[in-house]
């Protein structure tokens, strides 16, 4: 189903003798206020037709809202686009269903009715683990195959960027290195982080240009055990607490907290730990993104991409939108989307003068590429 929202925008003929037309210094995205309403009925809509149509509509509904999205997203003033639609999407998760998840739980079943047959119920774990393996392999190949699909699908005056590489040698790191990460008890984390958002941006072109990344995990490790220790610290009195509470359940009883009940205890005390652990790692994140915008190459040139984001800035990005999505009952999340694309545009600098006119030489050619089973993991 094609979308109604985005005007297209072919690429005009180059003139061979014209002089190449340079771009700004500072290139800054722009994202076009308004529009919400129309988002919003959009995004009730498609609730509601999927619903009707048990998920169906939701590839059509998903592609109304992308290009929704990506229209409001403006550089040098024009509009990038999203040039997806429904049927490639529908048609990719029915591939996905019965070459991949139909399967992969049939084989397991399979295994597992075999040795409850036979008396091996020590292999239950086994299978158990297998079942997990298989599908995050699955899971990680649907997260490389989704980058592809979107970014093939991005345009920008009739530009569109190109993913190459394979989904499946991806997944194969992706497994070896979670491993790593589990072993190392999460040390190994910052180095996969890096590697992964590397191996994508390799894997990028855009009109020709090939999209390089010299990001080193060396950068980000002393911001992600400062965070770690941070997370402890604030932690630490919640848990001792927590403690002396439980090891003092009888005086609890006879106190004004009985209110809370001891067996609710453990999940007051969970809810309360949770953001003391998790929000200093904002700042990791904030690092991560400045030195991993820093790292890129555009052909054989440094571009100096900045990506100006702090962790207080990531913090009240995250907790508004867990807020509006809990006080409207998720009725508002379309919001948080619009607030991810101020994120972006806010942050993110391009100090490079780029060659417009031979950009928009390359929106000719006619090559097609990422199409497969993309879209049967286009879930979000």
């Amino acid at each position: 189903m094609p979308s109604d929202f985005t005007p297209s925008y072919p690429a005009a003929p180059r003139d061979p003798n014209a002089p190449a037309t340079l771009a700004p210094t500072t290139l800054k995205f722009k994202h076009i206020a308004g529009g919400f309403g129309r988002l919003w009925r959009t995004f009730i809509i498609t609730v509601l037709l999927s619903v009707l149509t048990l998920t169906i509509y939701r590839f059509w509904g998903l592609t109304k809202i992308r290009a929704h999205l990506w229209s409001r997203v403006t550089l040098l003033d024009d509009p990038f686009e999203y040039t997806g639609n429904g049927w490639e999407l529908f048609i990719g998760f029915v591939k996905v269903v019965f070459l991949f998840i139909l399967p992969v739980t049939l084989i397991i079943s399979g295994l597992n009715f075999a040795f409850q047959s036979m008396g091996l119920f020590t292999l239950e774990q086994i299978i158990g683990f297998l079942t997990a393996v298989g599908f995050y392999w699955i899971f990680e190949v649907a997260v490389f195959l989704r980058f592809r699909y979107r970014a093939n699908r991005t345009s920008w005056r009739g530009i569109r960027a190109r993913v190459s590489g394979r989904a499946t040698h991806f997944a194969g790191r992706a497994l070896l290195l979670a491993a790593g990460v589990a072993l190392t008890g999460g040390l190994l984390y910052p180095y996969a982080h890096a590697y992964f958002m590397r191996y994508k941006l390799n894997a990028l072109s855009f009109a020709g240009l090939q999209v390089r990344s010299t990001f080193d995990s060396g950068t980000i490790y002393g911001t992600f055990f400062l965070c770690l220790i941070m997370s402890f610290i604030l932690a630490l009195p919640l848990v001792v607490l927590s403690f002396v509470l439980l090891l003092s359940g009888s005086a609890l009883t006879s106190s004004s907290l009985s209110v809370i009940g001891m067996e609710n205890l453990g999940t007051v005390f969970g809810i309360l730990i949770t953001p003391t652990i998790f929000l200093p790692l904002a700042w990791y994140w904030a690092r991560f993104y400045r030195e991993a915008a820093k790292s890129v190459w555009i052909g054989e040139e440094k571009i100096d991409v900045s990506y100006n984001v702090t962790g207080w800035r990531l913090v009240r990005y995250f907790c508004g939108n867990w807020a509006i999505i809990i006080f409207s009952l998720g009725l508002l999340w379309p919001l948080t989307w619009l607030r991810k694309i101020d994120l972006i545009c806010e942050c993110l600098t391009i100090n490079k003068e780029l060659p417009l006119e031979t950009m928009t030489q390359e929106a000719h050619d006619p090559t097609r590429v990422g199409e497969e089973l993309a879209g049967g993991f286009e879930i979000a």
